[in-house]
């Protein structure tokens, strides 16, 4: 599978994880960490939320906790310069993404792309501004151009940018999803298509957020998702252990013919 999965639950928002910052408990931290991996992903999304009075110390805990189970790359999920350069300085030298500065404010992208220059890493950039996240086709189309100028005017290869169009839920705003699809067809075309190795992540479970059966969710995720890998999508930040999302995913990979047909192609697009 060529998608790329950033596992979302080394996150303080998350009861179970916020209780382990408190209480400095590894266990959870690496039950997680080994999970996700298993699963497929292929970055850790590792966010303190607002799960500990010194987010910075509590950040450089949880990475070097997964550092010390784990092989699998590392997403430290800040906009705040000081914890990021707090967690920068305990990670061990495996890749790591910067998730996430807002691409509308030239003073955060920037020292994201500083740093990821510095120490090998990649960016997630948002189509947002200071105002917050663009609402329409132009605005994130405009954002996603002033991403690209900023990474390649400060050395930063277009294959270590990811532009994330920002999905918002669709309950209070049905033509956002369709914004998105078309925003990222636009951008690929500005770069010249997805040979320019630019990447657009998003973070799934915005899209269905209000709505208030599980099934509900799960299947507008599912079928945003398959839609979005068709308009260019290959990265998400998603329940790695959600077997249907993953499914869904490897089998719009296989249609899209980015995967070999095999009657066993959802076991090969897991490996």
């Amino acid at each position: 599978m060529d998608f790329i999965i950033v596992g979302e639950r080394i996150n303080g928002m998350f009861k179970n994880v916020k209780k382990a910052i408190k209480e400095k408990d590894p266990s959870v931290i690496e039950e997680l960490a080994k999970k996700q991996t298993q699963a497929g992903a292929k970055y850790l999304d590792i966010n303190v939320g607002t799960a500990a009075e010194d987010p910075a110390d509590a950040m450089k805990w949880l990475i070097q906790t997964v550092q010390n189970c784990i092989d699998t790359p590392i997403a430290i999920d800040t906009q705040k310069a000081p914890i990021l350069e707090a967690a920068l300085s305990v990670v061990d030298g495996r890749p790591i993404l910067l998730n996430s500065a807002r691409g509308g404010v030239d003073s955060e992208i920037e020292t994201f792309v500083k740093l990821a220059v510095e120490h090998n890493g990649s960016i997630v950039a948002l189509t947002m501004d200071a105002s917050g996240p663009a609402t329409s086709i132009e605005a994130r189309v405009g954002i996603g151009g002033q991403i690209i100028e900023k990474a390649m005017g400060g050395g930063l290869d277009l294959s270590k940018v990811f532009i994330d169009p920002v999905v918002l839920p669709a309950k209070y705003g049905q033509e956002q999803p369709r914004y998105v699809l078309e925003s990222i067809k636009q951008i690929l075309e500005f770069v010249g298509g997805p040979d320019s190795g630019l990447h657009f992540i998003v973070g799934l479970s915005n899209l269905s957020q209000m709505a208030k059966e599980k099934e509900i969710r799960e299947l507008i995720n599912r079928t945003f998702v398959v839609m979005a890998i068709a308009a260019g999508l290959d990265a998400a930040i998603l329940d790695a252990n959600d077997d249907a999302m993953v499914d869904a995913i490897i089998t719009a990979e296989m249609v899209l013919n980015k995967q070999i047909y095999t009657d066993s192609f959802l076991k090969a697009g897991r490996m």
